[in-house]
């Protein structure tokens, strides 16, 4: 099993455990732990350069997912809004 992780797991995962005790975890019960390549560009727009740059070279650890889905919203693509009324 690949797990995939993104930023919300990525900071505890790596303050608590590391990624050697991570890696270890997976690997040693044949699950592979990969990131999202959206999840880098979540870190660039950390206006914190310094924890931008940790938590840049913690994600880089762990190899990218392959063929990500694209984001529609990138494409100008939008969601529009539909309001559903209840007939009693």
């Amino acid at each position: 099993m690949r797990i995939l992780i993104g930023t919300n797991i990525l900071i505890p995962l790596e303050d608590t455990c590391g990624v050697l005790c991570s890696t270890t975890l997976a690997s040693g019960n044949g699950h592979q732990i990969i990131v999202h390549t959206a999840l880098l560009d979540d870190l660039q727009r950390d206006k914190d350069d310094t924890r931008k740059q940790i938590l840049l070279s913690k994600a880089q650890k762990y190899p990218p997912l392959e063929s990500p889905p694209i984001n529609l919203s990138s494409l100008g693509w939008q969601r529009e809004k539909i309001t559903i009324e209840l007939i009693t």
